[in-house]
């Protein structure tokens, strides 16, 4: 996932490399400056709205002295052999079935469809299409061709920091809400308190598990209520206290949810007329849609009734977005996934072990396809030479170091509105980071404050009023400044001096210059 060559910092995955350049700035900010911190490191003077408690782990274990690789490795090694270990006890749990739960945990991580089969028939029939790249070709997502049911281990788990996090801790308490569902145990306080406090927590550790627990949860209390004519005072304990907790946090920390990018769209990317949308599931789940319902019928009524609340996550990811990106419902779809997989599990487990020779062979066949695209996707991980992607060097790492030493930890810096390595692993405030992701945050004013940007950065007239306007103490021009703009302007290089320097970046101290009308002559 990460590694260090002596001189560089890689990735050997597209999806790390995208993902993680948000959360390195992240943690290298907790690793520098005290906690809490009020505002997004990249975006200035706006809430930290974001789940940042894995980062936060990665931050401290670097700030106690870890490698850069260990404080971001080892969470992500440790909490991937839990979640691998809480799916199976999941559906060990579910189905008391040792056969069951191990297919249906290969099933659940090698998910993917039909696209290396026809992968494989377009190469043989030396069809050639514009989504058949020459290097490493991801298998179940080939947008183009309509498979976007990308394999979770290469696009959700490994890559999503906060997911990791969330999920093994969502597991877990959808394994003690089945407990209590089947009967086999009663919510006690001690957990309702515990359990409360936990899931009141969940918007820092991965928001969108936070809504899924409070979902099945309440179908539990439901179900509870149902079945004893009257409420449990732990219950009412459980909600009011994650109640409580959460809206403390979204209310003060997230400073309220952004609506505007909550919409309706039906199918997802699916097309909207039922034979199609019926087609793109076949391709993107392949027999899994022949299999749950088998399952399905397979599994004891309680069962059923407890997958109500997760076969609900599949239609109103079908019917709403609840993000910018469309592709963030891939997040509710897993989960959705998670107890689907479990059926194709369980009738995967009867054609596999009945007595007929039949049965067997269908059952090998259909396990064979179901994860044939997904193994092969999380195989190609192992394949870093050919997708590696390059990260920042270990000359940007002790430079910053440098920064840090002769500047204090509250400093706001400007930087291009980008991906700057500098600015990623500076552990400081800096204006405004890419561009691109502000909106997913439900920030506003994003067109200004670039516009700010260039007209400090390329302006040969006085700008101390939008250094003044952002709090600017120091601005960083870099091999990245100079490629965006092309003629860096000499106000404030002419009037500032130089806080730190190397051959590739130069830090200007700016804060005599704020509120200060200096006349260009």
């Amino acid at each position: 996932m990460l590694v260090f060559n002596g001189t560089q910092y890689w990735t050997g995955w597209v999806n790390i490399w995208g993902d993680w350049c948000i959360h390195f700035p992240f943690t290298f900010n907790f690793a520098q400056r005290p906690f809490p911190l009020f505002e997004h490191p990249q975006m200035l003077g706006m809430p930290f709205r974001y789940h940042f408690a894995a980062d936060l782990i990665s931050g401290a274990l670097l700030k106690a002295g870890f490698s850069l690789i260990q404080s971001m490795i080892f969470p992500s090694i440790i909490l991937s052999i839990l979640t691998i270990t809480v799916v199976y006890y999941l559906y060990k749990t579910l189905f008391n079935s040792i056969p069951t739960a191990i297919i249906g945990t290969l099933i659940f991580f090698f998910n993917g469809g039909l696209g290396v089969f026809e992968f494989l028939f377009k190469k043989l029939m030396h069809i050639q299409e514009p989504w058949m790249s020459e290097g490493i070709q991801q298998l179940t997502f080939i947008h183009d061709a309509g498979y976007d049911w990308a394999n979770f281990v290469t696009s959700e788990f490994i890559p999503q920091r906060p997911f990791l996090l969330g999920f093994p801790i969502t597991a877990i308490l959808i394994i003690y809400f089945w407990n209590i569902f089947s009967g086999k145990n009663v919510l006690l306080k001690k957990f309702a308190l515990l359990g409360g406090f936990i899931t009141g927590f969940m918007p820092l550790i991965h928001f969108h598990s936070f809504y899924v627990i409070l979902g099945i949860a309440g179908w539990a209390m439901m179900s509870d209520i149902y079945k004893n004519k009257k409420i449990h005072g732990s219950w009412i304990l459980f909600f009011l206290t994650s109640s409580i907790i959460a809206y403390i946090i979204i209310s003060n920390i997230f400073e309220g949810i952004p609506r505007g990018n909550f919409r309706i769209h039906l199918g997802w990317y699916a097309p909207k007329n039922i034979p199609e949308f019926f087609l793109y599931w076949l391709k993107n789940i392949g027999p899994l849609i022949f299999l749950i319902p088998l399952g399905f019928k397979y599994s004891s009524n309680k069962i059923r009734m407890f997958s109500v609340p997760f076969i609900g996550l599949f239609v109103l990811a079908n019917i709403f977005v609840f993000q910018k990106e469309m592709w963030d419902n891939r997040k509710f779809f897993l989960y959705w996934h998670l107890f689907a997989s479990g059926f194709a599990g369980l009738a995967l487990s009867k054609m596999l072990f009945s007595k007929k020779s039949l049965g067997l062979v269908f059952g090998l066949l259909l396990g064979y396809i179901c994860t044939l695209s997904g193994f092969m996707d999380v195989v190609n991980l192992l394949k870093f030479e050919q997708q590696k992607y390059g990260l920042f060097t270990q000359k940007t790492v002790d430079f910053a170091r440098q920064v840090n030493a002769a500047t204090d930890h509250s400093s706001v810096f400007l930087t291009v509105p980008g991906n700057t390595w500098l600015g990623m692993v500076l552990g400081r405030q800096i204006v405004m980071g890419f561009t691109l992701w502000m909106p997913n945050y439900g920030f506003s004013g994003i067109e200004e404050r670039e516009h700010d940007i260039r007209t400090i950065y390329t302006s040969r007239e006085n700008i101390s009023s939008l250094l003044s306007k952002y709090s600017i103490d120091y601005i960083i021009v870099g091999p990245i400044e100079k490629e965006h703009y092309i003629t860096v302007g000499t106000y404030f290089i002419q009037n500032s001096s130089i806080t730190a320097q190397n051959d590739e970046y130069t830090v200007y101290d700016v804060r005599n210059l704020k509120n200060k009308n200096v006349i260009e002559l």
